[in-house]
């Protein structure tokens, strides 16, 4: 992990002063316990990465002037990342999953209700905190785009494009027997619940098109499940 380097969510440029706030300046100020004069790396996680240095630092932000920027096109860091449609789960499982498949290089994080999810919406508080976790997992690993992520309603919300498939431990097919070709297809792998998915989710799913594969000759945890799936399609 690059520990000098903090997120800015407003655009920046050379020449130009950025403000560290939040958990970034308290990393910055309590953690890392940088000073004026330093030099630190900024991202914007939409491919910037720009060199710092701090002017001053208060009791509530650190003002630093940009010194050079450099942009790193999407295709030239990942030509491809496929989405990950998580139904929802428990607490922990979740935050674990996102935080690996991020990691991985995930390119979207969309998250459902299912029939057997224990939890059934997300507050907004909780949404925050996913997108923290997203936020730490891509600096840890370096990441200079950060995946999106979406709260839908409903799988029929997210069942909506070729190459999608999901995790089906009844399946013939192995993920791994796909052809290369179609592997690096693939737009999106759906994973459920801790309880499964349901047979009417299922049907669902193939009347989209959707082609379920098994991921592994053991039954995984779906926090398991996700982090397999992308650790293969990456």
């Amino acid at each position: 992990m690059p520990q000098n380097r903090y997120y800015v969510p407003e655009s920046f440029a050379a020449g130009q002063h950025a403000t560290l706030s939040g958990e970034e300046f308290h990393y910055c100020k309590n953690v890392m316990r940088s000073r004026v004069g330093e030099q630190v790396t900024l991202i914007d996680g939409q491919g910037k990465l720009g060199v710092a240095k701090i002017e001053a630092i208060d009791k509530e932000k650190a003002v630093l002037i940009v010194l050079e920027v450099h942009s790193e096109a999407y295709e030239e860091q990942r030509p491809y990342a496929p989405v990950l449609i998580q139904a929802l789960l428990k607490p922990a499982h979740l935050e674990f999953a996102i935080e690996k498949t991020v990691e991985l290089g995930v390119g979207a994080i969309w998250l459902f209700p299912a029939a057997r999810s224990e939890k059934k919406e997300v507050s907004e508080s909780y949404r925050k905190r996913l997108e923290s976790i997203i936020l730490s997992a891509s600096k840890q690993c370096g990441r200079l785009y950060f995946p999106t992520l979406i709260i839908h309603k409903s799988i029929k919300n997210c069942v909506d494009g070729k190459n999608v498939y999901f995790g089906d431990p009844t399946s013939t097919t192995s993920l791994d027997q796909l052809q290369e070709a179609q592997a690096s297809a693939v737009e999106a792998f759906i994973v459920g619940p801790e309880g499964g998915f349901t047979p009417d989710e299922v049907a669902f799913m193939k009347t989209k098109n959707a082609i379920g594969v098994r991921l592994h000759h053991n039954t995984l945890r779906a926090e398991t499940a996700a982090i397999v799936a992308i650790a293969k399609l990456t």
